[in-house]
């Protein structure tokens, strides 16, 4: 019997940039920017958990983590005063 491992079909015009641009850095997701690119990807990736409690927890930290990196984007682009 073989296994067939299912494909992973990228849609997320974010994510589809991303790999046109090069994300094979080692060190990417490290950065606050690539935390953020990554919770995205969960809340992508959560949509196919068939289970909703899991579902609903998974979605949970992700949109913590966006919110977290949301605001820590915005305090590195905010001016020094």
């Amino acid at each position: 019997m073989t296994f067939k491992l299912p494909e992973l079909v990228v849609t997320n015009p974010l994510w589809i940039w991303l790999f046109r641009h090069g994300i094979e850095d080692p060190g990417w997701g490290k950065s606050t920017i690539g935390q953020h690119t990554i919770a995205l990807a969960i809340l992508d990736i959560a949509e196919r958990i068939n289970d909703p409690e899991i579902q609903k927890q998974v979605k949970a930290s992700a949109s913590k983590l966006l919110l977290d990196t949301a605001q820590a984007i915005a305090q590195e682009l905010r001016p020094a005063e």
